[in-house]
Formats: C-alpha cells, structure tokens, sequence
C-alpha cells in the first residue's frame, strides 16, 4: 500500500467520527511520520506495513479519543460535586453544627 493510499483510508475510516479539524491533525501526523521514515531510509511501503492498516490505526485513535471525553465527563462530574459539597455546607452552616458534623463525617 503507498503512502497515499494508506493516508486516504485513514481520513475514510475518520471522516463523520471526529469533526474535520481532528481528522486533519491525525492524517497530517501520519503523513510526517512516513515522510520522517523514508528520511531516514526506509521506503514507504515499508513504514506503512509496519504502521498496519488504516482501519485499525484510526480504531485507535477513536478509542483514545473516547478515553478523552471519558475523563472530560469525569472531571464535569467532579467539579459539580465539588459545587454540589459547596452549596450543602452553606445549608449547613445554617442548619446549624449539628448537620455539619455529620456532613464532616461523610468525607
């Protein structure tokens, strides 16, 4: 597989799953990378054997991309806990230091 076969079959298997900025920035990854390769004496079908097939490159980068909104959704989720904890020791201090003691016990 060339080098241009292999960089169209990654943008195919990416197009419609990630927004065109990001498909961008990974086919342009690859293509520096095999570029890098052949510099350094390999040929392109070589570097692009080794990389595997764009289908299974961009599976990849879809998993990790998953894996980021996993942690974004992990942190949005923290901090409104974190504003959730807030807004219950503000009803307790008003509540009084008989609820606050036991909100302190629960961390």
């Amino acid at each position: 597989m060339t080098k241009t076969e292999f960089l169209n079959g990654l943008q195919r298997a990416l197009n419609g799953r990630l927004d065109s900025a990001q498909v961008h920035k990974h086919v342009t990854y690859y293509q520096e990378y095999i570029e890098i390769q052949v510099r350094k004496g390999m040929n392109e079908e070589q570097v692009v054997e080794a990389l595997g097939t764009p289908e299974l490159i961009a599976k990849s980068i879809l998993t990790a991309a998953k894996g980021d909104e996993l942690h974004l959704d992990e942190v949005t989720l923290y901090s409104a806990l974190t504003r959730l904890k807030s807004v219950c020791m503000q009803v307790a201090d008003k509540a009084g230091t008989r609820f606050k003691s036991w909100f302190d016990s629960l961390k």
